[in-house]
């Protein structure tokens, strides 16, 4: 008993050692994230920090694979760029004005005029010029290899950063350095980092994907006919992207309208705000889990958003509330900075980054361009995030480590138990005058 009880001890100081050591670890990586980004580049797993307004990616305008400083890191050659996940176009645009500190510094890309061409994005459109441009997303799997637009003028709500870097394929499959076009995005479940991650052999969360959706060359999903909320079906025929721009879920304004008077017929919902069209505040006294999703009827597939992508989660109390706002707005040129959109693009459904912190997206091209025998299309699929995997075994975990702490607490207390009482039996006055009771016992036998 006495061994084992030291051995318990001994486990418990190697358990704290360890999760100390762990902490340590945690907060020495914290100190170099910069250098942390840089050597990411090399590695096919892209860090995405939440700045301005969106998901950008820490990327190199000189080839620097050979360098890895912090002095490195630091200097002007790098720059945050977000990434475009519904066009090949890349674009340069700081400030949504001229960019031409741009060819201040880099005078050998911008020599002579090339083509004009006006180019539209989802929140913002410019007149620019066509540039032969360098920037390395991963010196192991991508790199600029295609003309760049760099902008002589622009107007609506530019993203920030030095700009967007187009991952579509359409006529950038080149930029893909290994030829083959697959890439996946995990957003953590706190909508502050993520993850843009190359790899042939993708690891998934599950085996099954819950949805497939094909889609063309630049990943822009075609045809989503119908969407299905409660009993309610309502007609779209739009495209739908994803965008690691948008905080929200946007929908042409028909179509949010509909959205938002079909969420109100769930029993325990009441009214939404009718005077906005950008997240709206609405009654409610409940389980916000056991709100209804939202169904994309895309083709044969279905794209499901449950409460917990359009619902705002707030540290108080997510699951129960008297009150909450929807994660959702109206996409139109005529409206305000938060739901504006380019006319091009009125009447398109823009996901933006919270359906990547529900679901593991992985984009795969098909490789048609490769081998044109194939018959795969590109296609993006939608597994689980280990954000929301496994809480029922969370809680088997949480539950056996608390009877794991009350089996050690119950064997140390009869390992005192056990000390004290043969301490005390060693002690005892009346133990010891044992030794000279009954006499008769100890005469010898005649």
């Amino acid at each position: 008993m006495k061994n084992f009880c030291v051995i318990l001890f001994v486990l418990a100081v190697f358990c704290g050692f360890g999760g100390q050591a762990k902490m340590t670890s945690s907060k020495t990586q914290g100190m170099s994230l910069r250098m942390l980004e840089k050597y990411a580049t090399r590695k096919g797993h892209i860090p995405l920090v939440l700045k301005e307004q969106g998901f950008f990616a820490h990327v190199d305008f000189v080839n620097h694979a050979d360098q890895a400083s912090d002095e490195d890191v630091d200097n002007e050659d790098y720059g945050n760029m977000m990434l475009a996940l519904y066009t090949d176009k890349t674009f340069f645009g700081k400030g949504c004005q001229g960019f031409n500190d741009y060819c201040v510094k880099y005078p050998f890309r911008c020599l002579s005029p090339k083509e004009k061409a006006h180019v539209v994005f989802p929140y913002f459109e410019s007149d620019s010029q066509t540039i032969l441009s360098e920037v390395f997303l991963d010196y192991s799997h991508w790199s600029l290899k295609s003309m760049a637009h760099i902008s002589t003028q622009c107007s609506g709500n530019y993203p920030g950063g030095y700009g967007l870097l187009g991952v579509g394929t359409e006529g950038s499959l080149m930029n893909f350095l290994n030829l083959e076009p697959n890439f996946a995005i995990e957003i953590s479940k706190d909508l502050l980092n993520g993850t843009f991650s190359f790899d042939k052999n993708l690891q998934t969360p599950d085996d099954v994907p819950l949805a497939k959706l094909n889609s063309s060359s630049n990943w822009q999903v075609f045809n989503a006919q119908t969407i299905s909320v409660l009993k309610s079906s309502i007609y779209a025929n739009s495209t739908v992207i994803f965008d690691l721009g948008s905080d929200s879920l946007g929908f042409p304004v028909s179509i949010y309208n509909e959205i938002v008077s079909a969420l109100e017929n769930y029993p325990e919902m009441g009214k939404c705000q009718t005077n906005t069209d950008f997240k709206p505040d609405c009654q409610f006294a409940g389980d916000i889990r056991q709100l209804p999703q939202i169904i994309l009827n895309i083709a044969d597939q279905q794209l499901a958003i449950p409460p917990e992508i359009y619902v705002i989660q707030t540290q108080s109390s997510f699951y129960y509330s008297d009150s909450i706002s929807l994660k959702i707005k109206a996409l139109s040129p005529n409206a305000s900075e938060g739901s504006f959109v380019t006319p091009a693009h009125s009447n398109y459904i823009i996901l933006g980054y919270p359906i990547m912190s529900y679901y593991y997206m992985i984009f795969d091209g098909g490789h048609k361009a490769i081998d044109p025998k194939r018959t795969v299309n590109p296609s993006i699929t939608f597994h689980l995030s280990k954000n929301y995997q496994n809480s029922a075994y969370t809680w088997l975990i949480a539950l056996a480590g608390l009877l794991v702490v009350i089996t050690v607490g119950l064997v140390y207390y009869q390992c005192q138990k056990h000390k004290k009482a043969r301490k005390a039996k060693e002690t005892s006055p009346l133990l010891e005058a044992d030794h000279h009771a009954h006499p008769i016992a100890r005469r010898p036998l005649h």
